[in-house]
């Protein structure tokens, strides 16, 4: 069985979502031939599966930033947004939150793990110094992890398989300013040079990495769910007409008045009973969310929850009537497909998406049958309205999906997607000693 040196820094069972690609990744590639070994940070806990943990000390240099201007985690840098209207903070919120940014973006730099950087490669140079990979796989973001294997590749000629689950540099979550996205640029086109292979989430990724190294294989590989999570039976349903939302807001970046103004518009004009809604908001708490539901007189209606457990999440998903996607409105960001989406297809609800710019998650959605993506308060109105006219009669929003399309976004064909690129990396090291 040949052996891949996986390095990342999100990995289960830290409950973000980018865990969820790197953890599917190692518990389903050895279903095609792979030795899976993870250097990632240590972390409280663990998760069964057949793979090794190379686990790294790591002290997290932000955490102790926050600490010294008293910010708590999770808090949000940005203002409540409506019509251009922004609340104005007070100067102190102004000085601690532009303190936030700098420390990141320059002290930082180029991501708030760099110090993750020497333990991740000392670890990483004594195992392959046993000559213990055949192949090193890194999972971007952040950053550093890509840089780290970029490190070990060069110092032991190895073959390299750079894999995006986002943008780096132009990640339009970032908040780097038009001078550091320069740099931003010049360092990953410098740092993944060395890459014999990309694989990334959407096609306009790859078609990006592609510019930037022609002649190098670069694969779209799709997120996916895990089928062990992928419910069978979704008979308890919320008894309300419940609209669920998993996952962050990004700072406002994410807007959900869309879905405020067409709720907001069917109960004015007694379509829908406002007894029978419920929106609910499961991650970082959004104060764009409060100021946008008060002012479209959802009170009472949209509830944040707050940050929960992965499980407490998913449970929600599934007693759902509809699950929610909230996508940024940019054109920059119609190449990338939140990996909630992917969850949220395991959990066999209807799926509603708002956003003004259709892109890869219309095309998923349509190639699913699971939803539709709304790009103006119209489109979702008639869309809610029709929903909420099957929830009256039935007590409930049927499901329905193309069974076969889910089924290509399952993580067992996304580990087989990198398993090709691996197979293809371990090609190129053949040929390199040959020569």
């Amino acid at each position: 069985m040949k052996t891949v040196l996986f390095v990342t820094f999100y990995f289960p069972p830290s409950d973000a979502i980018a865990a969820r690609r790197t953890g599917g990744l190692a518990k389903y590639l050895p279903l095609y031939g792979w030795r899976v070994v993870v250097l990632t940070p240590r972390k409280t806990g663990c998760i069964p599966g057949d793979f090794e943990l190379l686990a790294t000390d790591y002290e997290d240099k932000m955490q102790e930033w926050r600490r010294r201007l008293h910010l708590h985690d999770g808090e949000s840098l940005s203002m409540p947004q409506k019509a251009g209207y922004v609340v104005s903070p007070s100067v102190t919120q102004r000085l601690r939150k532009w303190a936030v940014v700098t420390a990141s973006d320059l002290l930082m730099y180029p991501d708030a793990t760099w110090g993750w950087y020497r333990p991740a490669v000392q670890a990483g140079k004594c195992f392959l110094a046993e000559g213990g990979a055949d192949v090193i796989l890194s999972s971007y973001g952040p950053a550093t992890s890509h840089i780290v294997a970029s490190a070990l590749a060069r110092d032991f000629q190895m073959p390299w398989v750079a894999d995006y689950r986002d943008p780096w540099s132009t990640n339009t979550y970032t908040s780097h300013g038009w001078m550091l996205r320069r740099v931003d640029k010049w360092l990953e086109t410098r740092v993944t040079s060395s890459a014999v292979a990309f694989t990334g989430i959407s096609r306009a990724l790859m078609e990006s990495v592609a510019r930037c190294h022609p002649g190098v294989r670069a694969s779209v590989v799709p997120n996916g769910y895990d089928p062990e999570e992928k419910v069978v039976d979704s008979t308890l349903l919320d008894h309300q007409f419940t609209i669920v939302h998993c996952g962050d807001l990004y700072g406002g970046k994410r807007n959900p008045i869309v879905l405020f103004e067409a709720v907001a518009q069917l109960i004015d004009e007694g379509l829908m009973r406002r007894d029978t809604v419920h929106i609910d908001f499961y991650g970082s708490p959004e104060p764009s969310v409060d100021y946008l539901s008060h002012a479209c007189g959802l009170d009472g209606i949209v509830l944040q929850h707050g940050t929960v457990s992965r499980d407490e999440a998913i449970a929600a998903e599934r007693r759902a009537q509809i699950l929610l996607l909230v996508l940024v409105s940019s054109s920059d960001d119609i190449g990338t497909t939140p990996g909630k989406v992917f969850e949220y297809l395991a959990a066999r609800r209807p799926i509603i998406a708002v956003g003004s710019v259709r892109g890869e998650v219309a095309d998923l959605l349509a190639l699913t049958k699971t939803g539709m993506q709304a790009t103006s308060t119209e489109e979702l109105r008639d869309w809610l309205l029709t929903a909420y006219d099957e929830y009256i009669e039935h007590g409930r929003i049927p499901y329905s999906c193309d069974e076969d399309a889910v089924e290509q976004f399952s993580q067992v064909q996304m580990a087989k997607r990198v398993a090709e690129a691996l197979d293809y990396a371990c090609g190129m090291r053949v040929e390199r000693r040959t020569r």
